[in-house]
């Protein structure tokens, strides 16, 4: 009896020490991303310096995404930003910390939840940017415990409360128009849709965006391509 009470004790304190590891974990994992984000000394790298693990775990774990923009935080880590205005922080080893920024004492927003229609809009939402931005069209929206986050097919993003009242705007990764703009399919270059049936003759395009130095399309079976301004093939 003596036995078995004691091997439960023990089973109980291993679990117990398990249970504050993970919480140690978790609390480091944060506190690394709270330092990420409120760093003053970040990096945008180009696309040949971004760490294979982090290109790996999006292309994994976020299929139907691409990356927009990658910061180095100076002996902190990374913060990278996806199409969907999705936000997701890597350790200096490309080790995956989180998707979103926690609440922490910092008073940081956390990540804008999930993809909404855009249907389901608060009025107060639609009418601002009918009033304000009347050249430009919601693209997409995302709710969180914050609020909304709509992007405009000029590539601005519209930051609301939960009830629609508005906040202020930011481009990804706070660049100056680097997420691009959506265009229609139709307008994409010849040489670009010549590519696409001849080369995938198997899928249609599902989405693309226009970029100062070149095009970005999305195809109905996942795959990405990347093209220049004129048109040529730069990376798959």
């Amino acid at each position: 009896m003596k036995n078995f009470l004691f091997c439960v004790l023990t089973i109980v304190c291993v679990g117990f020490m398990t249970s504050c590891d993970k919480e140690e974990v978790l609390s480091a994992s944060d506190e690394t991303v709270e330092q990420i984000i409120v760093s003053s000394n970040k990096t945008t790298l180009e696309e040949n310096q971004i760490p294979e693990a982090i290109t790996n775990l999006v292309a994994t774990r976020f299929p139907n995404n691409w990356i927009e923009q990658v910061r180095l935080a100076d002996g902190l880590g990374y913060e990278v930003w996806l199409d969907d205005y999705s936000e997701l922080f890597f350790s200096t080893d490309g080790e995956f910390l989180r998707e979103g920024a926690p609440l922490g004492r910092h008073g940081r927003r956390g990540n804008f939840g999930e993809t909404i229609a855009l249907e389901d809009l608060p009025t107060a939402i639609t009418d601002y940017i009918a009033a304000n931005y009347p050249d430009a069209t919601a693209e997409r929206a995302r709710l969180g415990e914050r609020g909304y986050l709509v992007g405009l097919d000029t590539g601005v993003s519209l930051l609301f409360d939960t009830e629609g009242n508005f906040e202020g705007e930011r481009t990804c990764g706070g660049g100056d128009g680097e997420r691009g703009r959506s265009i229609a399919i139709e307008d994409l270059p010849t040489t670009i849709t010549d590519y696409v049936a001849t080369n995938h003759p198997d899928t249609t395009i599902e989405r693309a965006k226009y970029y100062p130095d070149g095009y970005k399309v999305k195809l109905e079976d996942g795959t990405k391509l990347a093209f220049d301004t004129e048109g040529n093939l730069l990376e798959v």
